[in-house]
């Protein structure tokens, strides 16, 4: 008789703005040593600075509780020649834009749907600013770390939440899904 193993318990999240007297960053690694530093080194400077907006993935709502995953938004603008069917032929002005400048998820966390969760609120968050300032779409800039597997992978969840690739770009790895696109999925 075969028993089927036990499946992983998906954790219990919390997602909040990053704050560095509550989150723990130390022991994070997703793998790509450019995104750790990123976290772990760069962005009190740049949320200091209004350069960059951080949420985290926490387990639970404790003081220095470890960051799980995380993602970053800044505001953004793209040529009108870079998506044409968003502006229509008139438009010379650049178009507004949020950029998911990087989201992670801790090489423990991966696989549990953390990434997902992440990435939603991502949207969500997108689509409340676009109310609130203007703003036509989301971009991201899918990373490309040398594993044909993991890019894979990665398009097609990208893809699964609505992402398409910006044909126009100078950005070969440039995805976008529009603000209208992503109301309508949430």
């Amino acid at each position: 008789m075969n028993e089927a193993s036990p499946k992983a318990k998906k954790p219990a999240l919390f997602v909040m703005k990053f704050q560095k007297a509550l989150h723990d960053r130390s022991a994070f690694s997703c793998g790509f040593q450019p995104i750790d530093n990123f976290l772990k080194s760069s962005i009190t400077d740049q949320i200091r600075n209004n350069l960059v907006t951080v949420w985290v993935a926490i387990e639970s709502n404790t003081l220095k509780s470890p960051v799980k995953g995380f993602y970053a938004l800044n505001a953004h603008s793209i040529s009108p020649n870079d998506l044409p069917e968003l502006t229509g032929k008139s438009r010379r002005e650049t178009i507004p834009a949020i950029y998911i400048n990087a989201v992670a998820i801790d090489h423990t966390f991966q696989g549990q749907g953390v990434g997902t969760a992440l990435m939603i609120h991502a949207i969500q968050k997108s689509v409340e600013f676009s109310e609130q300032i203007g703003c036509a779409v989301i971009v991201l800039d899918l990373l490309n770390d040398g594993n044909e597997d993991a890019v894979q992978r990665r398009t097609t969840f990208y893809q699964t939440l609505g992402f398409n690739w910006m044909k126009n770009s100078d950005q070969p790895n440039r995805m976008y899904l529009s603000i209208k696109n992503a109301k309508a999925s949430l």
